[in-house]
């Protein structure tokens, strides 16, 4: 190994751990057609919302982690350092992409097993106040 590679190493290996707090999940939960995996255009939907969600988490308040086809849903998995700001970043796209009625957000300020808020979505549907 190179003298300044082991330095490095030795380095990393002694520096104290740094603490950070759990990343918050949400979860949009889109109901699909009838079929399992949505229509095409269905698909095609949620692929451009993807792309929406991306660009309003650029400036940092989450990151979608990945995407979930289950049981007529789509289930898009974000995480960020504070789920209320994450949903208020990504809340207007999911609103605009028209999710069927029976969607729902859940958002989880903690980790497994911290109390979860559960948002519908869809026709008509609209953010309880806080």
């Amino acid at each position: 190994m190179h003298a300044a590679a082991a330095g490095l190493a030795a380095l990393l290996l002694a520096a104290p751990a740094v603490a950070t707090a759990p990343e918050q999940p949400v979860t949009v939960h889109l109901r699909l057609d009838e079929r399992p995996h949505g229509s095409r255009a269905e698909r095609a939907r949620v692929r451009d919302l993807e792309y929406a969600l991306m660009e309003r988490l650029a400036g940092g308040a989450g990151r979608l982690v990945r995407d979930e086809w289950r049981d007529g849903f789509c289930v898009l998995h974000l995480a960020g350092p504070d789920a209320r700001a994450l949903w208020a970043a990504v809340e207007p796209a999911v609103r605009a992409a028209g999710p069927r009625p029976g969607s729902y957000a859940v958002l989880r300020a903690g980790p497994e097993g911290a109390p979860e808020e559960r948002i519908p979505l869809g026709a008509g549907a609209v953010t309880p106040p806080r």
